[in-house]
């Protein structure tokens, strides 16, 4: 007897998003009480081009409430409670060059697959390595760039330019379409696990500027600045003893300091003797003309369009140290406005260290975390609300009716007993904003935003502990 097919699987889906615009914070935020009183969301085309714009996933009613509060005082909101508001978004029509598309390079992190992202737009997935190894994470960071790449792309949302952070340069010049598609899974293979040997040096992240991490290793043979990240991170890079002597000069124990659970050598003279293998894999991918500009952390340019000299840049980029941090001011001063972050990594910390006080949007399209179509609705809320397009009839679930039953019940994340942390997690109730937030929905949430700024500095004082206790350099 012939056996019943399987059932297919269902097609994964993402959080609703509520989506509003308006002439004006009165207006907007009578638009708001208008679906809170279970009337009906308005999905008016015209409205793109409105100043006034609020996004917030799955609309409950304290979720509505804090966004009229926050409208209401015009305050802008990027991002806690899974809510983004601003009369002011930073894209202006016409110009060109305002979103770029970043990049990471390798993490000490593991990157989640991000099946249901796959999935969702029919993209191919990847086995994630689990050797650990330099070669390993490269193999990572290749597949996670080119599938939220992709998946970015079937939602509408396409840079004017890309860039990359160390490997993800090579990300970026796939992304481009300079690197020849088709090549790519050749590449990961010719970059992957037990590809290539590499030095046996460390990597260590020191939290100063690079002017200060200068003083540090002047005059210590055998260690060089191999990233310059932002005005608060650098990164050496040299022998287990010559970091241990730069560590030693850090006068301030508050500066953190810890060294990276990979050795490879990149960006560094030290790789120089085993440059052969890996240039021969660089140089083995054909050549298109890109659809956009690339630009270099090596030179704080644009790749070459001349062959030959993308070439020898492809080969200096391996030995030089990476300038993210002047290369993000560089953009921002040539009117990029819109930072997405394509992959798991620091890179929009760096940028929001980088342009402090400068006014930009910064939006990571995956935070580490499993659930990916949720961390994609969030980035295309706050794309949406900042002046972009997203296609949001691409994303499963984002587009799904807003029951009654749904506005008008209490938000177990929002409000005086229970107040959202912006990664999606929440403080137990009479956690430690309740006390002091009272009823008011803005002073919850922003204490929530206090709260989880405390939190985070724990877990990255904790993390540096057991680091510097478990795998300190030692002479």
């Amino acid at each position: 007897m012939t056996e019943p097919a399987p059932a297919p699987h269902p097609r994964p889906s993402g959080p609703a998003v509520l989506r509003l615009a308006a002439s004006s914070p009165a207006q907007l935020a009578d638009r708001l009480r208008d679906v809170a009183r279970g009337g009906p969301r308005p999905a008016d085309p015209a409205d793109a081009d409105l100043p006034c714009r609020v996004a917030l996933l799955t609309p409950t009613a304290d979720r509505l409430a804090l966004a009229q509060e926050l409208v209401l005082r015009e305050r802008s909101w990027d991002g806690p409670a899974d809510l983004w508001y601003t009369a002011d978004p930073v894209l202006r029509p016409g110009r060109p060059g305002q979103v770029a598309f970043l990049f990471p390079g390798l993490s000490a992190h593991d990157r989640p697959p991000l099946d249901d992202v796959a999935g969702a737009f029919d993209l191919p997935g990847y086995e994630p390595d689990r050797t650990g190894t330099v070669g390993g994470r490269t193999w990572d960071l290749l597949h996670t760039g080119r599938l939220l790449d992709g998946a970015l792309r079937r939602l509408g949302i396409r840079p004017d330019l890309v860039a990359g952070h160390s490997a993800g340069e090579w990300s970026a010049l796939f992304s481009a379409g300079r690197w020849a598609p088709e090549a790519f899974d050749d590449f990961a293979r010719g970059m992957g696990p037990d590809a290539y040997q590499l030095p046996d040096v460390a990597f260590a992240v020191v939290g100063c500027p690079v002017a200060e991490a200068r003083r540090l290793i002047d005059g210590v043979a055998d260690v060089v600045i191999s990233h310059d990240n932002s005005p608060r991170q650098t990164v050496l890079c040299g022998t287990d003893a010559a970091i241990h002597t730069a560590f030693a000069r850090i006068a301030d124990p508050a500066i953190p300091r810890t060294v990276l659970p990979f050795r490879s050598g990149f960006h560094s003279p030290m790789l120089a003797p085993y440059l052969d293998p890996v240039a021969a894999v660089l140089r083995a991918v054909p050549l298109r003309a890109a659809a956009v500009p690339v630009w270099s952390a090596t030179t704080v340019d644009r790749y070459p369009d001349d062959a030959p000299a993308l070439g020898r840049l492809l080969v200096r980029h391996l030995v030089s140290p990476v300038r993210f941090r002047e290369l993000v001011q560089r953009l921002h001063d040539e009117g990029t406005r819109v930072f997405v972050q394509v992959g798991h990594g620091s890179l929009a910390a760096f940028v929001r260290d980088t342009l402090h006080g400068q006014r930009h949007v910064v939006a990571s399209a995956s935070k580490g975390r499993p659930d990916g179509l949720a961390e994609l609705a969030r980035l295309a809320a706050a794309l949406w609300v900042h002046g972009l397009r997203p296609d949001f009839a691409a994303l499963p679930g984002a587009d799904d009716p807003i029951r009654r039953d749904d506005t008008i019940r209490r938000d177990d994340t929002v409000g005086p007993d229970r107040t959202a942390r912006p990664d999606g997690a929440v403080w137990p109730r009479g956690g430690p904003s309740a006390s002091r937030a009272g009823d008011d929905p803005v002073l919850a949430a922003f204490q929530a935003v206090l709260d989880e700024v405390a939190h985070a500095s724990r877990e990255v004082l904790d993390g540096w502990q057991r680091w510097h206790r478990d795998d300190r350099v030692r002479p």
